[in-house]
Parts: structure tokens; sequence; C-alpha cells
């Protein structure tokens, strides 16, 4: 009776499946299929929660383009790219021009 409860109490539909594929099934058999499923379960989600890092080598034409240069646009000193321009977007007080300042006014 105690095996039979055992069977109908598992949560695991694939635990359950291979306790009644099991001929001439005895309360010591199921208890080590349930204890083999269950470590199955426990290693299992260990291996999922390992996280892998991945190091990307960093492309050594990218890095000259990240230096601080002074800006023909703003007169500022940042990285040489539009988006962080302070003038991109603006327009120019003198010449009401869009993308730079009076100081760079051409």
């Amino acid at each position: 009776m105690i095996t039979d409860r055992l069977v109908l109490g598992i949560h695991d539909n694939y635990t359950r499946v291979e306790l009644l594929k099991a001929r001439k099934l005895t309360l010591t058999k199921c208890i080590d299929i349930c204890r083999a499923a269950e470590s199955v379960w426990v290693h299992n989600k260990m291996l999922q929660s390992e996280v892998v890092h991945v190091v990307k080598e960093k492309d050594r034409r990218s890095g000259e383009k990240d230096r601080k240069m002074l800006c023909k646009l703003c007169n500022y000193k940042h990285v040489m790219r539009t988006e962080r321009c302070p003038a991109y977007g603006k327009k120019c007080e003198h010449c009401g021009e869009p993308n730079h300042f009076e100081s760079k006014c051409p």
C-alpha cells in the first residue's frame, strides 16, 4: 500500500512513468527510483544555474575612435561620435544652422 501511495503521490510525471514501468515494484525499488530521480533533478538544476561569462577581445581600431579629441562642432574634448557631441541637434545662435555652436560657426 505504501508503494502504491508513493506512485500516485509523485508530482514528477517522468518519475511516475518510471515507477509504473518497473516490473514487480517493491518498496525498496520504488525508493531507489525516487532517490535517483531526485538526484538527477538536483544535479540538473545545479548545471543550469552555472553562468558562463564570455570575454570578448577589444577591437584595436575601435580604441582609436574612443579617444577624446577637440571637436570641430562644439569646441569641447569628447569621444568623436556624433551622438556624444553636445552641439548635435542644437541650432547655432549666430547662423541658425544645426549641429554646431556659435563659437565654431563657419
